[in-house]
């Protein structure tokens, strides 16, 4: 039986195993095949002849991309900056004539003339659609931002255009096409497309102005400098920031100008040239921004003081001078890395956007050693732009569109360039640098297609919308049992507040059900009375084409009392008998037939300043700021007992919370020292400890086919507008003024301080944030990370020992090519290396959050220090065999210095180990207190233990340097502070030793470094370095003999008094006299020889053993 199922599981398994190879054998042949499939197709797409098809499927991609879903906010005005320039297309008008048209004062097209006072934009832009909208008969409020937003489309499209035409002048057809492919689809791009704005009219100006001024450096026409001119003019007209790409057109000049300078007449022509760039900018700005100058002539070409105005305003947003509550936004925000980091994860996607740094550093490499130039103009802009503006206060993403396509250029000249390389290292390279630029093009049409399909969706905010109409409660809520049977509700518009009288018209409410019903109640949700005499409700439904002929109706009577809180209570009408019908508009009829006036009320929305717009937006027949009531949250306003009363009164009063964006809870939190009180209210509400519940989140996230890119953590403006995340809140338990501000009020409000947002990075409070807190509190118990009793603990001094040898050994491997033209390879400082390379490698993985200050982490960190090591050994295995050969005397004759001077410095330590003297025992309690905070820290920069919640306010990385080893080998800190010391001053002595050597001629140290002589003058180095101090104890040894000596004696010969008084003091000394001054001063007078200062040398350093910055940065200097 056993042998029958032992043969069965046999032939099973040898079936397995050839399925298996048969099924690995066909993914193979797939994988060729399709491989092969790929290439040919890659192949046919890039061939010369067949350009135009591929450049007309890109183009119409990249339309159909940022035309889809073109009215994604339906109307409702999401975009602030559409919303305003609607409003100023909607009043402004085409002067009568041109006379007219430049007169700044009285024309109607200035926006300035219709009180728009404050214009920054350029106004290029809004002549174009101002015009379109009139051919097209939609220059409405209504239907002008689609005409925007159809012109930002076509404008970007001619971006592509554009940056196809660049990349086949400067490089090829097939690099021409990969940049249009790839700007097609980038997301930046396709979202500010989906904008009316004047970010795409500049993006598309700075690039056409790259494209002609490649021509004009290249060809140095006059007329092209005259064009690029007005090209640059119409970019500064589109967005006035654009004057940067100014110095581009000046680079393309100057290099005109270096080409022809053999020429005899170049320097009239180069004149002639830059004089008529310059009048091209400045006639195009003049004509296509006519409201920047004063006119009222044309040929008034003095700025205008409203302009100059406006634009100096503008700069103080732009640069943190002024404080709006939208610019918290940008509190703390590194300069140059958070734009990178945009740019990287969400303007472009990571495969382009590490393409266009190949490109742009491949690029910038071939200029430098080929001195190939066709790079240099886009890449020029691609530096000045990412320069300038990623080192300013804001450094929004859509600052940086004008470089976008110049950055798809340099990504498409990136794969090429690998590709290139890769064809002369065999066919597997090439075919990987194929697949590589495939991969990047491919993902790159993935993630715009992804992010394109928020446009095909519902906007968060009106999914919102639409969930608050059927689920918030208005004043009135009518029940019906549907077909399925299930209890349904449908929300009866009544206004908020509304007071119902006997004296009054009855309140008519019309409504249509969604689906058939049978009727069940009208429940009024917070209805009180206006008084305390009893009412009587009375409910009826009726059609709304017979009003009067009551269909059902019921009625309640009492006294309707409102709340603890003084909202009115939820009372229930129960009703039956009536079906109503889906799409039949029926007319819910509300009055009070006696006794005291009724007040129905409906649910409290409450949403944040400036967080606009609200939501729910208005339908037909409901207007939400009738139908709810929705207060605003002044989160903004600066923290004060003002805006506690203000919280309690608007968080006891809301039934629900509504942040339609990341706008509140995005940025004041990143100011938190000035708003502790609005960050602990996010903070609790979150955590759901203020009564609320999140309820609703609603969410658009580019997505394709189930693959998701969440992009909760870019910037504000990239999800704002367009898929912000809306988050409904709802009041689940009740919540009393008392316990708000115990839960949020600050315990000192004279405390707070007032600082902007630009200040915020240089504003630093001194306590942790409570997830730090909670991250270092993790750090361990001091049992769990040192064990006195382990064998480690028992032979501390070879545990350190074997660590720094090993430590030695790499940094000898690792630096080994580095020290080439040292005669020991670096070895005397090898240990020093080596430390140092393990602490900053442990040190920078915590400090940048990647990994935990644990044993582990340290671990990791060796452990890659030693495979560079071995890599480097098996690279250099020839000359490092050679060179051991020919010099291990000199190595082993360091090794015995270091040795020597630890021990004895160890056996310093070891006669006065003690870290605290109650007079004599220096700094050490503060070195060692900050030494175990670095230890029993879990992240950098460590907590302090000084200062309870805090961090080290303080240099720590020498403390890093010495905890790092402690940590690692698990000795005692009390033990391994002393071993610490002895280690720092054999490494200075080996430092001082190596300095000294090399600084000695060759006659004198010999070839080899074998030459005793040469070993003798690095010995007297260490002991002038480490045991050499100054003369200050002679002249303290011969006062205090002199002040002891004989008082009276007094000669004319010079010096003999002080002599003569000094050898009777030494008489008095040998015979038991003391010298006068305590023993402790025999070491410390002379680190006090100049006064009022410390002149510590390096002996008394370690002597006193301090464990000091200063101590431990002397092997290292």
């Amino acid at each position: 039986m056993e042998d029958n199922l032992f043969a069965r599981r046999t032939a099973r398994e040898t079936v397995q195993r050839i399925w298996n190879m048969r099924l690995v054998s066909l993914v193979k042949r797939w994988a060729a095949h399709g491989a092969q499939a790929v290439g040919v197709a890659v192949r046919w797409l890039l061939h010369p002849s067949n350009s135009a098809i591929v450049l007309a499927v890109i183009l119409a991609a990249a339309l159909a991309l940022r035309l889809v879903g073109l009215d994604w906010d339906k109307g409702n005005g999401i975009h602030p900056d559409e919303r305003f320039l609607r409003m100023v297309l909607n009043d402004i008008r085409w002067p009568k004539s041109i006379a007219e048209y430049f007169n700044t004062a009285q024309s109607p097209l200035n926006p300035r003339n219709k009180n728009f006072t404050f214009w920054v934009y350029g106004e290029l832009p809004l002549f174009l659609v101002h015009r379109l909208g009139d051919l097209l008969h939609k220059s409405g409020y209504g239907q002008i931002h689609l005409v925007g937003r159809a012109a930002s489309a076509l404008i970007d499209v001619g971006s592509v255009i554009v940056i196809y035409l660049l990349g086949k002048r400067l490089y090829s057809k097939k690099v021409g096409l990969v940049a249009a492919g790839l700007l097609a689809f980038t997301v930046l791009d396709i979202q500010l497309s989906h904008f009316f704005a004047v970010d795409t009219f500049a993006a598309f100006f700075a690039t056409l102005g790259l494209l002609c001024a490649v021509y004009a450096a290249e060809q140095g026409r006059w007329w092209q400098f005259f064009v690029l001119g007005v090209v640059v003019g119409a970019a500064m007209a589109s967005k006035i920031s654009m004057a940067l790409f100014g110095a581009v057109a000046g680079l393309a000049w100057l290099m005109y100008a270096l080409r022809t300078r053999r020429d005899e007449v170049w320097a009239e022509r180069a004149i002639l040239r830059l004089g008529l760039l310059g009048l091209g900018v400045l006639l195009a700005f003049r004509v296509f921004q006519p409201y920047a100058f004063s006119g009222p002539s044309f040929l008034n070409f003095t700025l205008s003081p409203d302009f100059l105005a406006n634009m100096k305003e503008a700069q103080m947003y732009q640069t943190g001078k002024a404080d709006p509550p939208w610019g918290f936004q940008w509190a703390n925000r590194t300069p140059y890395i958070f734009p990178l980091y945009n740019m990287v994860l969400f303007g472009m996607g990571v495969p382009m956007a590490l393409a266009a740094f190949v490109g742009w550093a491949a690029g910038g490499w071939e200029m430098l050693s080929k001195k190939r130039m066709a790079h240099l103009l886009p890449w020029a802009w691609v530096t000045l732009l990412f320069v300038y503006q990623g080192g300013q206060f804001v450094k929004s993403m859509r600052y940086f569109i004008p470089i976008y396509p110049a950055m798809a250029l340099l990504a498409a000249f990136g794969i090429a360039w690998v590709y290139r390389e890769a064809r002369n290292r065999g066919a597997w390279a090439r075919r990987a640098a194929a697949a590589v630029g495939v991969l990047v093009v491919l993902s790159t049409a993935v993630y715009g297609v992804a992010f394109a399909g928020i446009y095909t969706r519902p906007h968060p905010r009106m999914a919102a919308s639409a969930w608050i109409y059927e689920n918030v409660p208005m004043a009135a809520t009518l029940h019906y049992r549907a077909a399925d049977g299930a209890i349904r509700q449908y929300q009866l518009g009544i206004p908020h507040g509304q007071i119902l009288a006997p004296a009054m018209q009855p309140v008519y409410v019309s409504f249509s059900l969604p689906e058939s019903g049978d009727i069940v109640d009208v429940t009024l949700n917070h209805l009180r009375s206006d008084g305390t005499a009893p009412s009587t409700l009375r409910v009826e439904l009726a059609r709304e084409m017979w009003p009067e002929d009551t269909l059902v109706s019921a009625e309640l009577s009492g006294v309707f009392a409102p709340d603890a809180d003084g909202k009115g209570r939820a009372y229930r009408l129960e009703m039956s008998g009536l079906t109503m019908a889906p799409g039949v508009r029926y007319v819910a009829k509300f009055s009070v037939a006696d006794g005291a006036s009724l007040i129905a009320e409906s649910s409290t929305i409450l949403q944040e300043t400036y967080d606009d717009p609200k939501v729910p937006f208005s339908e037909v027949g409901r207007d939400p700021f009738r139908n709810y009531n929705i207060p605003e949250l002044r989160v903004y306003d600066d923290e004060s007992p003002d805006k506690l009363r203000h919280f309690q009164e608007m968080l006891t009063q809301a039934d629900y919370i509504c942040f339609t964006s990341q706008r509140g809870y995005g940025s004041i939190p990143r100011m938190a020292a000035r708003f502790p009180m609005a960050t602990k209210f996010y903070d609790l509400l979150f955590a759901g400890q203020l009564g609320f519940k999140l309820v609703g989140e609603f969410t658009s996230y580019p997505q394709l086919d189930g693959l998701v890119f969440n992009d909760d953590k870019s910037e504000e403006a990239f999800t704002v507008y367009d898929h912000a995340k809306v988050l409904l809140f709802q009041k689940v338990e009740p919540i009393t003024a008392e316990q708000i501000a115990a839960a949020i009020a600050p315990a000192d409000w004279r405390a707070i301080p007032h600082y902007t947002a630009r200040e915020a990075a240089k504003y630093k409070t001194l306590l942790l944030t409570p997830e730090d807190l909670a991250i270092q509190q993790q750090g361990g118990t001091w049992r769990e990370i040192f064990n006195p009793d382990s064998w480690v603990n028992r032979m501390p001094t070879l545990v350190w020992l074997l660590l720094v040898e090993l430590l030695g050994v790499l940094g000898f491997l690792i630096g080994f090519p580095l020290f080439r033209n040292m005669i020991d390879r670096g070895y005397a400082l090898s240990k020093t290396f080596g430390i140092l390379l393990l602490v900053f490698v442990s040190w920078i993985l915590v400090a940048l959050r990647v990994a935990w200050f644990t044993r582990l982490t340290i671990g990791i960190a060796l452990l890659l220090l030693a495979l560079a090591a071995g890599a480097v050994a098996y690279v250099e295995r020839r000359s490092l065999r050679q060179f051991l050969r020919e010099r291990w005397r000199h190595l082993v004759a360091v090794e015995g210095i270091f040795l020597v001077l630890f021990f004895a410095w160890l056996l310093i330590r070891w006669g006065n180990p003690d870290l605290w003297h109650n007079y004599l025992g220096g700094e050490k309690p503060m070195e060692f207190a900050y030494l175990n905070a670095v230890i029993k820290s879990t992240t950098f920069p460590p907590y302090d233990p000084w200062f309870a919640g805090g961090y080290l306010n303080y240099y720590y990385w020498g403390q890093v340097i010495v905890a790092t080893l402690i940590k690692f080998t698990g000795i005692v800190p009390w033990v391994g502070f002393n071993l610490a010391v002895p280690l720092l001053a054999a490494l200075t002595g080996v430092g001082a030793f190596t300095v000294t050597y090399h600084l000695l001629p060759e006659r004198v140290r010999g070839a080899l470094g074998t030459r005793i002589q040469g070993w003798l003058y690095g010995l007297v180095g260490v002991a002038f370095v480490v045991f050499f101090g100054n003369l200050g104890n002679m002249n303290l040894i011969v006062g205090g003999l002199i002040r002891l000596g004989t008082p009276d004696f007094k000669s004319s010969i010079p010096g003999l008094t002080p002599v003569v008084r000094a050898l009777t003091g030494l008489w008095k000394v040998l015979s038991g006299a003391s010298l006068g001054f305590a023993r402790e001063w025999w070491f410390w007078n002379a680190t006090r020889t100049i006064p009022d200062t410390v002149n510590e040398f390096p002996f008394f350093t370690f002597l006193f053993a301090d464990l000091h910055a200063h101590l431990i940065a002397l092997p290292f200097t």
